[in-house]
């Protein structure tokens, strides 16, 4: 079928019920015109098991070639090596606009063919493939004398009538496909592809880049031949499997044969370790829908391929797949998984079972876990930990180049919270690429990278960052010495009611002061506030417990008990700020730490979390009030975890990641400063991702790291330190920006 705004309403199942196989869709026409109806007739086709293609009609002369080359590649022109997509196509035939001169466009033959060929060469290196050719026999003797230099590109020849096309234009022996009628029996217009359809889809899959991937794309398939290195493989036109061993600078040395016959593949995924044996294996799918395995070795090299030989894992269920993905381990339970997206738009999460058996099983029962819009990228890249949290993270890019980020966020299957919502850290440019690979550290930095792959071959490297930056500006001392003599300093919220967070600090003497925050992330001189307060062992600047919007105190006793102080709002030399102590627990010194993290469930009302000595992590969930009959918090959640005895210091950070969900910072015995983002939910799990480390052994330099709120105005969380010597240091908080990747650089090509 040749489609575009003159069938605005389709019936693609009926039209494949009458036997249409495949469809060429119109994209886009000159410089600025866009089908308004091709992003509904290129899903609809496919939505029907139907191989499909884009097209461009030209205007020859009327602006360059390569202007509306890159206008149609970037309106859907793309091309992928799925087996699904048909080679970008230019339609060149008489001009039906007066206002661009005669049937030529007023262009001479030798002009013609100039752009012509500008326009091919542009599509090749955008995309890979060489556009195929829409024309007509006649047009073409008359617009390029006959020219017979396009035989690479396959010819889609038009003639009306029912014994054939010929004779074909020069340069041509034979076609790929005849438009033999615009009267049916299909809608639009009709064709015949010059083959089977099994021909027609291994079409689909080749490249017309030599020497580089042909039918399927280049691959990140992690450490291959055992030296501590990712690597990655790709496959030359040929079948040729080629292996690319990882250099530890960035870079993928030139490709060895370790294998052939490769080109029966449609998709190669770089899995990581299926069977459990500590190798990275590939998983390969064919057309029929069958998976292959292909279990690593650990060596390549001294007659070894790196891979055993391959065995079937799938029988042809693959086929309702679109794309599949090595996800890493997206369940946390400590095996590789893999992700698929449907025609429908839905992700899907296919858990892995950590071994092959017998028969050949190597994956669980899938579950959705993207409920659509997954249809709308041309490339998903996973498997490795991009933001440092812990979690295996998934990039994609789309047909406008966009580069578009989705945080793992830890949370089992089934859940449509698998993934974050989708992040654009990339606003132009990846659509040049036609393989983007989540390639792992390549650089020995210890942060995963990024590669892309251009048709031609060349390789971009993309430092990774961790994804954010570190939460925090260069400390500012803000305080003199003096500060390390409290007995305690905690963050207390706004006592005050002026819209600003501020500390109090206990005294050895049972003294309290309030410093006021001064709006610019210092501290006004400090008032006094109250007395005694060295009768406790602990303070806790607590948020609001009782839902009255003022801040609230904790304190807890040598004997255990658990007191109440309800802030008033109101701080002065005769008000401390606080109605008189309640008592509301006992039991409480049975805990390391005990900390205010705010909001953390979602539920908007203050929480706690509190360590023991055996190093776990307990989590108290507030409910908003506060009386003699209520301690003001659920009963204590065990969040199974025993890994917090490591934690020096706990801290409420609020959220410090601006991603809406309160977060904790923990610093460690070795003075290192680690980040756990909330999940927002302790449904299941720790509700917290994994530590990512955002600063290093400074952090022994202070005695005290609280998490003060926005003391600044910014709208972003900040830290206050108290250096041992004595000093006060601020920190002003980023909100962790993103800045996924150093600037891209350029290393030549992957051969």
């Amino acid at each position: 079928m040749d489609v575009s705004g003159y069938q605005p309403s389709i019936d693609w199942s009926a039209e494949a019920a009458k036997g249409a196989k495949f469809a060429y869709v119109k994209a886009s026409e000159g410089i600025d015109i866009k089908s308004k109806y091709f992003s509904s007739q290129y899903t609809g086709s496919r939505n029907v098991g139907m191989v499909r293609g884009a097209y461009h009609f030209a205007w020859p002369g009327v602006t360059s070639a390569s202007a509306q080359a890159d206008f149609f590649v970037n309106n859907g022109g793309q091309w992928s090596a799925d087996g699904w997509t048909l080679p970008p196509l230019l339609d060149v035939e008489y001009n039906p606009y007066g206002e661009f001169g005669n049937s030529c466009y007023n262009l001479s033959t030798g002009q013609m063919v100039s752009w012509i060929r500008a326009f091919s060469d542009r599509i090749l290196a955008r995309t890979g493939r060489l556009p195929m050719i829409y024309t007509t026999s006649d047009w073409w003797k008359t617009c390029t004398g006959d020219n017979a230099s396009f035989g690479a590109n396959g010819l889609h020849i038009a003639a009306y009538n029912t014994w054939g096309p010929e004779p074909l234009p020069a340069g041509w022996s034979g076609y790929k496909m005849w438009q033999y009628s615009d009267q049916g029996p299909f809608a639009g217009d009709s064709n015949v592809w010059n083959g089977s359809l099994s021909a027609l889809k291994l079409f689909a899959t080749k490249s017309d880049v030599a020497g580089t991937t042909g039918a399927v794309s280049t691959i990140a398939v992690g450490d291959i031949n055992g030296d501590g290195r990712n690597d990655a493989v790709s496959v030359t036109d040929g079948g040729q499997l080629l292996f690319h061993a990882g250099s530890g600078n960035g870079k993928f040395a030139s490709g060895v044969g370790i294998g052939t016959g490769w080109n029966v593949y449609t998709k190669i995924i770089g899995s990581r370790d299926v069977n459990g044996d500590g190798r990275s294996d590939l998983l390969a799918l064919r057309a029929d829908g069958s998976m292959w395995f292909y279990a690593g070795t650990g060596v390549v090299g001294s007659g070894s391929s790196g891979l055993e030989a391959g065995r079937v894992i799938g029988s042809s269920t693959w086929a309702q797949y679109t794309s599949v993905v090595a996800a890493g381990d997206v369940n946390s339970d400590g095996k590789n998984d893999l992700i698929a997206t449907k025609l429908d738009g839905t992700l899907w999460l296919i858990p892995g079972l950590g071994t092959v058996n017998g028969a050949g099983v190597a994956f669980g029962t899938p579950s959705r876990i993207g409920s659509s819009g997954w249809d709308s990228f041309i490339k998903i890249s996973g498997g490795v930990d991009l933001n440092s949290d812990g979690v295996p993270d998934v990039l994609a890019t789309r047909l406008d180049g966009t580069l578009w980020f989705y945080a793992g966020t830890g949370q089992r299957a089934p859940s449509l919270n698998v993934y974050a919502t989708a992040e654009k850290i990339g606003t132009s440019g990846w659509n040049q690429f036609h393989d983007v690979l989540a390639a792992g550290d390549l650089n020995g930095d210890g942060k995963p990278d990024v590669v892309g792959v251009r048709p031609d071959g060349v390789m971009y490297f993309y430092a990774g960052t961790g994804m954010r930056d570190h939460g925090y500006s260069a400390g500012q001392q803000i305080g003199g010495s003096g500060w390390n003599s409290f007995k305690q300093v905690l963050s207390a919220g706004d006592l005050d009611s002026d819209g600003v967070p501020d500390l109090l600090a206990i005294d050895h003497d049972g003294s309290l002061w309030q410093y006021p925050g001064n709006r610019s992330g210092g501290y006004k001189p400090r008032i006094a506030v109250g007395s005694s307060w060295n009768a406790y062992m602990t303070v806790i600047g607590a948020g609001d417990l009782n839902g009255d919007s003022k801040p609230d105190l904790l304190a807890i006793r040598p004997d255990g008990t658990l007191w109440f102080y309800s802030g008033t709002g109101r701080v002065s030399a005769n008000s401390s700020g606080y109605a008189p102590a309640l008592k509301i627990g006992t039991y409480w010194n049975s805990y390391k730490d005990v900390v205010a993290v705010g909001d953390m469930n979602g539920d908007g009302k203050a929480d706690l979390m509190a360590t023991r000595g055996d190093g776990s992590l307990w989590f108290y969930a507030g409910v908003g009030s506060v009386s003699s009959a209520s301690n003001g918090f659920a009963p204590a959640k065990n969040l199974v975890v025993q890994n917090w005895g490591a934690a020096d210091k706990l801290i409420g950070s609020k959220d410090f990641d601006s991603d809406g969900r309160n977060d904790i910072l923990t610093v460690d015995g070795a003075g290192a400063l680690w980040f756990r983002a909330g999940t927002g939910s302790f449904a299941s799990g720790t509700g917290l991702r994994g530590p990512a480390k955002i600063g290093g052994s400074g952090w022994t330099a202070y005695d005290t790291v609280l998490g003060v709120g926005d003391t600044n105005l910014d709208g972003k969380n900040d830290l206050v330190g108290i250096n041992n010597n004595g000093s006060l240091w601020f920190y002003m908080g980023t909100g962790m920006k993103i800045a996924p990747f150093l600037a891209g650089v350029n290393l030549g090509v992957l051969r």
